[in-house]
């Protein structure tokens, strides 16, 4: 295949090559770090590792958690997987399971812990609020 700036040439078993247009050009969206494909496994690995080093989790605080957000792991995983919930839904469902675990972890959290965590979840709830006002602005085009 060869792509050059207006037109694409590929390979065709009737003419031996074949000459199109380029008709519009889009910027592919960036692999997303989580592939859903591996999910949940590869959720709660990600998962683990971030909250372990971004929270400086003890050995202990790793293992009492780690029932938590293996079942996060599993209820994302039912919530990323169905293709019929529209992406506003689908945000909003995830937001709250991860609500969910965070609630449930609280108590094993050192106060400075916690404080963290709802500081990176306010960062994270910044983001999806952009997630979604992005999809509402392409699906109004």
């Amino acid at each position: 295949m060869s792509v050059k700036e207006t037109t694409l040439t590929f390979p065709s078993k009737l003419t031996g090559t074949t000459t199109v247009p380029i008709i519009r050009k889009e910027t592919a969206p960036a692999k997303p770090v989580l592939d859903w494909s591996k999910a949940p496994g590869q959720y709660f690995e990600m998962k683990m590792q971030n909250l372990t080093s971004a929270l400086d989790l003890s050995a202990e605080q790793q293992k009492r958690i780690k029932p938590i957000l293996e079942q996060e792991a599993s209820t994302a995983g039912e919530v990323c997987f169905n293709p019929a919930i529209p992406r506003k839904e689908w945000l909003g469902r995830w937001r709250r399971v991860v609500e969910s675990s965070d609630r449930q972890m609280k108590p094993m959290l050192t106060e400075s812990q916690w404080a963290k965590l709802q500081d990176m979840r306010q960062d994270q709830r910044k983001e999806l609020k952009q997630l979604i006002e992005e999809d509402s602005a392409r699906s109004t085009k």
